[in-house]
């Protein structure tokens, strides 16, 4: 009998940036059957010393799809591991985060998150398009003398007046350019890999599904798709100085990857001549977003761009290190609101969104049942969680 059984206690380990989402879930673990005994154990990211030793001891385990790397082989990886719910709803993205799963399906049971977070994420970049358009931080910071500021503040860019340039045309990405649709803005999508001949970029299903929502096909919402490598006559830069050159707002939402480290600019040496400065092809009117992908472009070179005036404002989501120390370039340059935004992962927050904490609570609940039953009866749980990986029809 192995220590699990015998001491009737499960290792839960939540692996994300958000405080507030581990408050969430200890409260709904606080609710559980008793008789489920569990300890929980709560990491902002995997590169704290402590995750491989906490991996290995895990039965359950919540985070984002980069975490399937760290568990190559399970067998010496995860031992222990019985389910590990991405808190993505990109299956393709975490499909792409586990080759090593193609020809033999891992040993525990994988689930997804719905993708809850695309209209928070949609939400929040036509938030912040608007705040800028209309200088609404300007005339907040003119309360005194509100007429002072009027002449300027009518001075915007109307959506149908916009390209955004959507970096990463997964689902948040295409909830991003499905409502950016709805306000009469144009999208350019670019993603990193060309299609193969007679693969179709949005599957028919997933149009299928998009119809209940009464929002356009994402197929419909695309004037023009770049991929990287999708233009043999052309270099990787080429086509994404190309892509830059031409919107207004670059929204960037592809997962982290060594494909995309500096993509966008900046280098990890210290020598100025080393760094890569992509931005200076943009519009200098240019809005540039980053909702997800914090290697894509150094901190140094965010400040170079904006002192070269490459690029009007930077909003920026996520950032290498969190909280950002004071002695960041991006703190210590003080740069006014209208240059440069930074707000503390609130794209997508998933944490405020009830229909995602009731997810968790229900897979968390089936799961226990599982357990409990299978203790019970020496019967091996038949899996029943929502939104689980079949690996063999979904890869």
């Amino acid at each position: 009998m192995s220590n699990l059984q015998k001491d009737k206690k499960y290792l839960i380990l939540f692996v994300q940036q958000s405080n507030e989402l581990a408050k969430q879930m200890l409260d709904i673990l606080s609710m559980l059957d008793k008789n489920f005994i569990f300890d929980f154990i709560f990491l902002n990211n995997q590169d704290n010393p402590e995750f491989p030793m906490q991996l290995k001891r895990a039965h359950v385990v919540f985070g984002n799809p980069s975490l399937l790397q760290r568990m190559q082989k399970p067998k010496r990886d995860c031992p222990n591991l019985k389910w590990f719910m991405s808190l993505s709803s990109d299956q393709k993205e975490i499909l792409q985060m586990a080759p090593h799963y193609e020809e033999s399906e891992p040993p525990f049971i994988l689930s997804h998150s719905y993708n809850f977070q695309g209209a928070l994420v949609a939400e929040y970049v036509i938030g912040m398009v608007i705040m800028l358009q209309h200088k609404f931080l300007l005339l907040a910071n003119s309360q005194s003398a509100p007429f002072s500021v009027q002449a300027p503040c009518l001075q915007f860019l109307h959506f149908s007046q916009l390209r955004f340039g959507v970096l990463g045309v997964g689902q948040n990405g295409q909830e991003v350019a499905r409502r950016v649709h709805v306000l009469g803005g144009k999208i350019w999508g670019l993603h990193r890999h060309a299609r193969k001949d007679g693969e179709p970029l949005f599957p028919a299903y997933k149009q299928e599904r998009e119809s209940t929502d009464k929002l356009p096909l994402i197929s419909q919402c695309f004037e023009r798709m770049f991929a990287l490598d999708g233009d043999k006559t052309k270099t990787q830069d080429e086509v994404l100085i190309e892509f830059l050159s031409g919107v207004d707002v670059i929204v960037v939402a592809l997962p982290e990857s060594s494909e995309t480290t500096y993509l966008l600019g900046g280098s990890d040496s210290k020598d100025e001549r080393q760094a890569r400065h992509v931005l200076q092809h943009c519009k200098p009117s240019c809005i540039l977003i980053n909702l997800r992908c914090n290697t894509i472009i150094s901190e140094n070179e965010i400040i170079h761009a904006l002192n070269k005036n490459w690029i009007q404002t930077v909003v920026l989501d996520v950032f290498n290190i969190q909280p950002l120390p004071p002695t960041s370039p991006l703190i210590t340059s003080k740069l006014p609101p209208s240059r440069l935004i930074l707000s503390p992962s609130l794209s997508g927050a998933v944490h405020t969104n009830n229909l995602f904490q009731q997810l968790l609570q229900d897979n968390i609940q089936l799961f226990m049942q599982g357990m409990l039953e299978e203790r019970r009866t020496g019967v091996r749980w038949k899996p029943n969680l929502h939104y689980m990986i079949d690996w063999k029809h979904d890869s």
